[in-house]
């Protein structure tokens, strides 16, 4: 629980996006930056 709130940029983006979208979000983030993608 603490390590959410040690991350205030991170705690708000959660707030205003569902956990499941955030982590779809992050990983077309990662594939995107990451040219050898699944």
């Amino acid at each position: 629980m603490g390590l959410k709130w040690s991350a205030p940029h991170h705690s708000a983006t959660l707030m205003k996006v569902p956990r499941r979208e955030y982590a779809l979000f992050k990983a077309l983030i990662v594939n995107a930056v990451l040219p050898c993608g699944p």
